[in-house]
């Protein structure tokens, strides 16, 4: 059976090639903390994904600056403190044959 080209790997840019043309879009899971961090189980639903095959995995909205922020559990992106989860969750990603993005967000 032949595979589409939705499903063979593909160059999105120099330097980025991913295993596949699917990508999951960003949502609002309500996973993140109060004050904007990534959580184990946020986490848990990235990596879910990427071993899902999924390509390219966009993370929730992420506010930029807290008073962008459109509601509670939403994953920021505004501190240096939120860095080393945001890692985390893209390493998971990552060894799961996965790329991540983040979307950027201010309500």
């Amino acid at each position: 059976m032949a595979t589409t080209s939705l499903l063979r790997e593909y160059e999105l840019c120099p330097g980025l090639t991913l295993r596949n043309r699917v990508m999951r879009s960003a949502t609002f899971e309500g996973l993140a903390t109060e004050d904007g961090h990534a959580t184990p189980a946020l986490n848990s639903v990235m990596e879910a994904l990427a071993v899902g095959q999924v390509g390219l995995v966009m993370t929730s909205h992420a506010y930029v600056e807290t008073i962008g922020k459109a509601g509670d559990k939403q994953l920021g992106i505004h501190v240096d403190s939120q860095v080393a989860p945001l890692h985390d969750m893209v390493e998971l990603v990552h060894r799961a044959g996965g790329k991540s993005g983040i979307q950027l967000a201010h309500a």
